[in-house]
């Protein structure tokens, strides 16, 4: 299988839910301050960059990211471009779901990893029930 890494960079400056923490490094021993080894300790929302809603995200009740499957996120999966789409489902009813059971949504709605968006794109409320 040949693996995609989808994910965006993280780094200084890349920005998160207005008001979250922003992404941090922060050095602790280095090599060339005379330890063995370079350490150091990452701070930053969970809504920073690439990440996963979990269904804890929307519902107490829901499963947290740390409950989900890994084969939920790894395979074979579509890439749908739906950016300015109105209806989503619209670009979805062609595909062969037995061949490649994810689709990613490509968007187009942050195109500037500095700024948060000032809109989202959503997907249409039934989109979920109709993918199940």
């Amino acid at each position: 299988m040949n693996l995609i890494d989808v994910s965006r960079p993280l780094a200084a400056g890349t920005a998160c839910w207005p008001g979250d923490v922003p992404f941090s490094f922060r050095p602790g021993s280095t090599i060339a301050g005379g330890a063995g080894v370079n350490v150091g300790a990452v701070e930053t929302s969970v809504h920073a960059a690439t990440h996963c809603d979990a269904p804890f995200h929307f519902d107490d009740a829901g499963a947290t990211v740390d409950r989900l499957p890994l084969d939920v996120f790894v395979g074979p999966a579509w890439v749908v471009d739906v950016c300015g789409a109105a209806r989503w489902v619209e670009r979805l009813a062609a595909l062969d779901f037995s061949t490649a059971p994810r689709v990613l949504f490509r968007t187009g709605g942050w195109p500037d990893t500095t700024r948060f968006p000032a809109a989202i794109p959503a997907m249409e409320p039934d989109l979920p029930d109709w993918l199940a």
